[in-house]
C-alpha cells in the first residue's frame, strides 16, 4: 500500500498497479485491472478497468489519472486493484491511498485568468481546465 499524496477539487490523481504472478514477477494479466475508488465512509465513487501504461517500458504496469470532479469531497480515499494471471490462476489484490484537501474547484483548475475594472466593480474571468469560463466579481486578492 502506499499513499499517493494530497490533491484539491478539480486536480487529477494518478493510479496505478504493477501486476504480479504468484512468483511475484511483473507479468501481463488475463485482463486490465480493476481499480475501485472508496470514500472513508464505504462508498464507492469510482469502478473501472484501468489501461497499460507503456508496455515496452514496464510489463504489467497499469495506470490512469482520475479527475477529481463533483463524485468527491474532502477526505481519504482508499483505491483497491485486482486482476488475475495464469488463467485466473492467481487473483493479484492491491491497494492504496490518496487525501483530498480543502480548496480547489470541481469545475477544474484555473489556466487564465484575466482582471478588468468597470465603475460598478471588478471582475476577474477564469478559464477552466474543462473548457468553463466563470465570471468573479470583487475578487480579493
Amino acid at each position: 500500500m502506499s499513499f499517493r499524496g494530497k490533491y484539491r477539487l478539480g486536480e487529477e490523481v494518478v493510479i496505478g498497479v504493477l501486476c504480479l504472478n504468484a512468483s511475484g514477477v511483473p507479468t501481463v494479466p488475463d485482463d486490465n485491472p480493476v481499480a475501485k475508488i472508496w470514500d472513508i465512509n464505504g462508498n464507492k465513487v469510482f469502478n473501472k478497468k484501468i489501461p497499460v501504461q507503456d508496455r515496452y517500458a514496464q510489463t504489467g504496469y497499469f495506470q490512469a489519472n482520475i479527475y477529481l470532479g463533483g463524485a468527491y469531497a474532502v477526505g481519504l480515499y482508499s483505491v483497491t486493484y485486482s486482476y488475475s494471471t495464469g488463467g485466473q490462476a492467481f487473483v493479484g489484490i492491491d491497494e492504496d491511498n490518496f487525501e483530498i484537501v480543502a480548496g480547489g474547484d470541481v469545475d477544474g483548475i484555473t489556466e487564465s485568468l484575466y482582471f478588468y475594472h468597470r465603475p460598478q466593480a471588478d471582475y476577474v474571468l477564469q478559464q477552466l481546465n474543462s473548457g468553463k469560463i466563470k465570471k468573479r466579481r470583487n475578487p480579493r486578492f
